[in-house]
């Protein structure tokens, strides 16, 4: 590149400020005598998202462009052979720009409602954690574990959007609105556990876990919302301060007893948690618009205490002889809830009592035949799941003028029962292997949704259990087979789904619908079923490798109420080219063509194409160069199914750009750390490694020199 020119031609302000992107990160390990200290550092700006003190080299999900900055230290120390404490302190800063549009239809039986959705979000989160462990072996019998850990954090979000509905192509409703919000939040930890072997029978084991928790939350808020009919016009300009404070505390003890040999076990366990939560919130209004926000609104402010206490009670039954690998149990697991919101209005207090018990049993099965790689496995699990609190009895809320949750104080929970059968076949003379999978679960007394429309387009949404039972159905196979050993490698993976859903939807003509008397919707079945097809070859050798893949899917969605289907299919080719060249240089390159149908306004087709050329210079530095998304046609669209709608959604997307990597290794390392604590032997220490970020690696300083976005 002729950088003269560039420079001559390029605002370097906007640069910096918009189009560069960078990628730094930092890994010092120290080590001396048996302490290990580990510091780590990172900023980027590319939708990588590392913590402080690891846990993951991740993209971010949801959409937008997301900058990170990091830092933590580590450390573990062996203070004897029976005790051993570390830790970790972390700090991070993320800021994400969002801009999205959305397209929701709403299935009725007469009616068509669709929703147009255009937002744009701003954030930035800071949060602080630090967590300490310590690990006493008391003797080769009894070991107490204690982890406390406090976390603090800052968030500052900014959120505009606007908005139109159409009933059947007319326009009903369309409006705007603008939300800030700023919050605090403190929460801190402690966890204690001990556990003891029995010296009298090998195979007794016993352990308790005890531990508590409180945090607090302190939060403002400005809604400024605008509602547009062909009638009328309403406005929400208010400020909303809350605060919130909870503790809790719960305690667990398990029991393992080998029976009559130590094939056959069993295992109790008991559990017992509780917790409580009170927040206020106060709303304000401004009534003469002068930007003085002074007038209570008691419709909507409020107190609020919450009490939920759960117990449960395990037991498992296991055996297991190297063929043979069995386990059956049940859980059962009572809970009691209670809610307490006194609205400011001078009504009576809503108050809502909930007692339920929640029964799971389930059953495992593993049959090995030949080596372990050869195996049948069956799995059965039922699980009752009780409705929520806010489902039940929602704190009212009017931070969206179309859209309002309403209460169900006679929910009841809902039972889902899940099986799955896998086979897995391995042949040790071609080295090929296939794999095929059924899952299926089906819900009584679902918890669904119950949509009701008002004249404007606004909903009213009410969680209510389903009349009929919900299931679904997954099945898929997969085969890989080498062509020619160690060179060209084949793979392939098949898979169907059928899924049929029930939710309820009515309109309307009112222009204020009851709440407190809302109706059942008519119901509202969705049939979706799909395949898919994903291909691949492989071409390894020491000079070249060379991939090809392919994927085609298909899915169907059709609605009973409304006799609308729609059909939407995906297909996409790629291949990559890697090529190990002398004098360590190593350059890549991937290209993928893929297309769409049936995403309403959002069929695109996208050409995807990545490269990459890296120098090293002995074992220490080394030079890479990125281009990502070189032709600058990256898209983010998603598709969601729900009880009796189907939504699209676009997301702004990290632009194009090309990266240097400069990477230097250090390596020297002294004390006394055992062979199995040197990073290279695959130690670190107990806790060390686990805690350090996977997406850093034991070499030193490196970072990247912010270049041009494309």
């Amino acid at each position: 590149m002729d950088m003269g020119a560039y420079a001559k031609n390029y605002d370097w302000g906007k640069f910096f400020n918009n189009d560069a992107r960078y990628d730094a990160n930092a890994f010092i390990n120290f080590m001396l005598g048996e302490s290990q200290t580990a510091v780590v550092g990172g900023a980027n700006n590319i939708n990588s998202s590392r913590s402080g003190r690891g846990r993951g080299n991740r993209g971010w999900g949801g959409g937008g462009v997301t900058q990170t900055q990091n830092v933590g230290i580590n450390n573990n120390t062996q203070i004897s052979e029976n005790l051993l404490v570390g830790g970790d302190l972390s700090y991070n800063h993320s800021s994400n720009f969002s801009e999205s549009e959305s397209t929701r239809d709403s299935w009725l039986a007469e009616d068509t409602l669709t929703n147009n959705n255009r937002s744009t979000s701003r954030g930035n989160s800071d949060n602080s954690n630090i967590r300490l462990e310590m690990e006493w072996k008391i003797d080769s019998m009894n070991t107490l574990v204690v982890q406390p850990s406090l976390s603090f954090s800052h968030n500052e979000n900014v959120r505009q959007s606007e908005y139109d509905y159409y009933t059947n192509g007319d326009s009903t409703s369309w409006g705007n609105s603008h939300n800030n919000s700023v919050s605090d939040n403190t929460n801190a930890r402690l966890n204690l556990i001990y556990s003891h072997k029995s010296r009298a029978k090998r195979g007794r084991t016993f352990t308790v876990n005890l531990g508590g928790n409180m945090s607090e939350s302190l939060s403002t808020g400005h809604n400024l919302s605008n509602k547009f009919t062909r009638t009328e016009t309403q406005i929400i300009d208010q400020e909303t301060l809350n605060t919130s404070d909870s503790y809790g505390f719960n305690f667990r003890g398990s029991f393992v007893e080998p029976l009559w040999n130590m094939k056959n076990f069993m295992e109790l366990s008991g559990s017992f948690n509780y917790s409580e939560r009170t927040s206020e919130k106060s709303q304000y209004d401004d009534t003469d618009a002068d930007g003085i926000y002074d007038v209570l609104d008691t419709e909507y402010s409020n107190n609020y205490l919450n009490r939920s206490m759960s117990e449960v009670l395990e037991a498992k039954y296991r055996y297991n002889d190297g063929v043979v690998n069995m386990t059956a149990g049940f859980r059962l697991q009572p809970s009691q809830n209670y809610s307490h919101t006194q609205y400011m209005d001078g009504n009576d207090p809503y108050i809502t009592e909930q007692q339920v018990v929640n029964f799971s049993p389930s059953l495992s099965l593993r049959y090995n035949f030949g080596d372990r790689r050869n195996f049948i496995r069956m799995e059965y699990r039922g699980n009752s799941s009780q409705p929520s609190i806010q489902q039940m009895q929602p704190v009212k809320n009017n931070n969206d003028l179309m859209n309002e949750t309403v209460g169900n104080a006679s929910l009841l929970p809902s039972y889902s029962q899940n099986l799955r059968f896998i086979i897995t076949k391995f042949n040790p003379v071609t080295f090929a292997s296939w794999n095929a999978t059924i899952t299926g679960s089906m819900t009584q007394n679902a918890l669904v949704s119950n949509s009701i429309y008002d004249a404007t387009g606004k909903r009213y949404n009410q969680t209510v259990n389903a009349l009929k039972n919900p299931f679904n159905f997954n099945g898929s196979f997969m085969f890989n087979a080498p062509i020619i050993e160690n060179r060209l490698h084949f793979n392939t993976r098949t898979s169907l789904n059928y899924q049929e859903r029930f939710g309820y939807t009515s309109r309307l003509q009112d222009l204020n619908i009851d709440i407190n008397n809302m109706p059942l919707g008519a119901e509202s079945r969705t049939q979706n079923y799909g395949v898919n097809e994903n291909i691949s070859l492989t071409f390894t050798h020491d000079v070249i490798e060379i991939g090809a893949r392919g994927n085609y899917s298909y899915g169907h969605t059709h609605n009973f109420l409304s006799n609308s289907s729609q059909n939407t299919m995906n297909w996409s080719g790629s291949g990559n080219i890697n090529l190990h060249l002398p004098y360590s240089i190593n350059i890549a390159s991937d290209i993928s063509y893929s297309d769409r149908k049936g995403y309403s306004n959002f069929d695109q087709s996208e050409i995807m194409w990545n490269a990459t050329i890296d120098k090293s210079f002995g074992k220490k530095l080394t030079l890479q160069l990125r281009m990502t998304d070189i032709l600058r046609q990256r898209l983010n669209i998603s598709q969601t199914i729900g009880d009796n709608y189907m939504s699209f959604q676009k997301y702004n997307t990290l632009p194009s750009y090309f990266i240097l990597t400069v990477t230097y290794k250090i390596s020297k390392f002294g004390g006394n750390m055992r062979g199995a604590q040197m990073p290279d032997n695959g130690g670190e220490g107990r806790r060390g490694a686990q805690n350090m970020p996977s997406g850093f690696t034991p070499r030193g300083l490196g970072g990247n020199i912010p270049m041009m976005g494309m």
